[in-house]
């Protein structure tokens, strides 16, 4: 104002700036309270009512008494007129603020009423969720009481996926859709930033531009609760709006805060009994393993003794019946030499394929019981799953080229050998099944697996392909879904094979799993792990 006022006196014509200045300083306040939510208006008029009320009375009476009863009092009693306003102003102004403060409350509690309910059921289901010990059960549950307790629209809830890097939106809830799929990596800027504000902020405070950022637009964040562990991000609340379209305030805000830590910790928990659950299945795994292949160790020393036996007899036989004379036998006799020479080859040779099966069935059983991380050699492993493959399905004659690129020397991964070998095994057989379903199907071809072994840097890529009937189109987006099969129902198939096969490669190993197919020209999948 010193523009218009201060100047002017001097008699310097000047544009009055200032009052254009005055007006941006108001606009500039009331745009800062909507964007921020600083104000709740409906306690702000409250406000300016109570205390326009009890200070209109503490100035208003005093002046009122000193106008109607000052002078009256002063000429009938001959004191000072003033005493008597001077007086109520003193009572008044000392008992003004606890009037205002009571006043103030009891007009709160009025307006806020539903709010201070919702409140308080946040503290209550807060203190209970410890008690729950499955982590999608948790999530859901406090996104349904944002959602339904505290009247928001829109409400979800960001989880760190250590496997992938990346911040899952676990569960969603709003009126047009109960689950939205978002992922926003670690490193983005919106998690950054997440992690910087450390208490609760509402998300026009973000800038700057990245896919997380837009993705938390695009559901429409308002208020961002992060949700923080020994300094580290362990996700973060999003709430949308209310549904009476009120502000979030100081109280809300605190409430959520409370919300998110109880909800931290009992996510925490319901990991850790997770995980101590998965541990005590694989301890489980193990010994029955072990104790299965222990016994399978037994058991083929055994029936290898005796497949030995079996063959040395099979052999003699044979020596004895090539050398017999036909010279001077009947015809029938011949025949009968002939087929006993047939039967002793069939033994011999059904004995060779026994110890074959007993060999992989071993081989099998030992790398089960091999379950921490080591160099594993893709040779062996696809050595072993061609071995298992010929049990299953009693084929002898079936060959699988395998061939390496880019290779010196032996193939090793860092793995867990029984996993890669389930995920070796699961990919020859869905192989093996496909040509056999192509062949089914009337085509004329020759089974064909090849298993390519690349060294790519500090990676390694393997390579299953064949000749067999392919995926189709609409199949190639479901292949990796939980009990979703191509198989024909003429082939055995619980559509768990490659789930399992791509949970072992990417979350077991960290590696990559993906393919390529034509439908009735044949599929490849491909594999990268971490090179030895």
């Amino acid at each position: 104002f010193g523009s218009v006022d201060y100047i002017a006196k001097f008699g310097i014509p000047i544009y009055p700036f200032g009052y254009i200045v005055a007006l941006g300083w108001i606009l500039t306040v009331a745009y800062a309270i909507v964007k921020y939510h600083l104000l709740d208006i409906r306690i702000a008029i409250s406000r300016v009512l109570v205390f326009s009320v009890v200070y209109g009375a503490v100035l208003g009476v005093p002046v009122f008494l000193g106008l109607h009863y000052g002078r009256l009092l002063y000429g009938r009693y001959g004191f000072n007129w003033w005493l008597l306003p001077a007086g109520a102003i003193g009572v008044l102004a000392s008992s003004g603020p606890a009037i205002y403060n009571r006043l103030q409350r009891r007009l709160e509690s009025v307006l806020l009423a539903k709010q201070r309910r919702y409140q308080r059921a946040l503290l209550q289901a807060a203190e209970g969720m410890i008690e729950v010990r499955e982590v999608r059960k948790l999530v859901n549950l406090i996104v349904h009481i944002l959602t339904k307790t505290a009247g928001i629209k829109k409400a979800g809830i960001f989880l760190y996926d250590e496997s992938d890097n990346v911040y899952k939106l676990e569960s969603w809830r709003d009126r047009q859709c109960n689950q939205e799929e978002v992922e926003i990596k670690a490193e983005d800027l919106a998690i950054k930033q997440i992690k910087e504000k450390v208490e609760p902020f509402f998300s026009s405070s973000l800038e700057g531009k990245s896919p997380g950022l837009e993705a938390l637009k695009e559901i429409g964040a308002v208020l961002i609760v992060p949700a923080q562990m020994r300094d580290r991000l362990m996700g973060f609340l999003v709430l949308g709006e209310k549904k009476d379209n009120g502000l979030f305030n100081a109280d809300d805000i605190s409430t959520f805060r409370t919300l998110s830590y109880q909800g931290s910790l009992a996510i925490e928990n319901a990991r850790f009994l997770e995980e101590f659950k998965k541990n005590q299945e694989r301890i489980y795994h193990s010994e029955k393993l072990a104790a299965i292949g222990a016994m399978a160790d037994g058991v083929a020393h055994q029936i290898n003794n005796r497949l030995q036996v079996f063959m040395a007899i099979a052999g003699d036989m044979g020596d004895v019946l090539e050398n017999i004379s036909r010279e001077g036998l009947s015809e029938e006799v011949r025949k009968n030499i002939e087929h006993c020479k047939y039967c002793v080859e069939k033994i011999e040779k059904n004995a060779v394929h026994t110890a074959q099966i007993i060999r992989g069935i071993l081989n099998y059983a030992r790398t089960e019981k091999d379950t921490g991380i080591k160099a594993v050699d893709i040779e062996e492993m696809v050595e072993i799953a061609f071995g298992l493959l010929r049990v299953k399905h009693q084929v002898g004659d079936l060959e699988i080229r395998v061939e390496k690129e880019g290779i010196e020397g032996r193939a090793e991964v860092w793995a867990i050998p029984a996993q890669i070998s389930d995920a070796i095994f699961n990919l020859i057989d869905n192989s093996y099944e496909a040509i056999q379903e192509r062949i089914a199907q009337g085509d004329k071809v020759e089974p064909d697996i090849e298993v390519k072994i690349k060294g790519k840097g500090e990676r390694i890529e393997i390579i299953v392909k064949d000749n067999g009937i392919g995926i189709k189109e609409e199949d190639k987006i479901k292949i990796f879904a939980p009990f979703h099969t191509t198989k024909s129902s003429t082939i055995s198939g619980t559509g768990l094979g490659m789930y399992v096969v791509k949970k072992i490669i990417e979350d077991n190993h960290k590696g990559r799993i993906w393919f390529e197919s034509e439908y009735k020209q044949g599929t490849s999948f491909h594999i990268e792990l971490k090179a030895v």
